[in-house]
């Protein structure tokens, strides 16, 4: 049986998925512009959508209790499962329908 073998299951952290606040708010022409230049979304990783961070509650800071003074005083810091983000990447919602418009329209480079 390991003592602490520093491992964390993400899993437990990830709460609701919307898109991302990144990438919905380009415009095509930006959004064309990024994926023509290898840049990817750096809180979504181009999936379009974020799991929002049940640690911090998608602010990126943990806010809890001190531990070396017994718990006494408030301490802020960088949420570490989420490295500050306050999201992680996820996958398009099964339940999310993108209307077959948008989804066959031609792009026009």
């Amino acid at each position: 049986m390991l003592i602490n073998d520093n491992t964390v299951n993400l899993q437990q952290y990830k709460g609701a998925i919307k898109p991302c606040p990144l990438c919905a708010q380009l415009t095509p022409d930006a959004a064309l512009d990024a994926l023509t230049r290898g840049r990817a979304c750096r809180l979504c990783f181009d999936k379009k959508w974020v799991a929002v961070c049940l640690n911090c509650d998608g602010t990126g800071q943990y806010k809890g209790k001190t531990v070396w003074d017994g718990g006494r005083s408030d301490h802020t810091s960088t949420c570490t499962p989420c490295g500050g983000n306050g999201v992680f990447p996820a996958n398009k919602p099964a339940t999310v329908a993108i209307p077959k418009s948008v989804e066959n329209a031609p792009v026009t480079v």
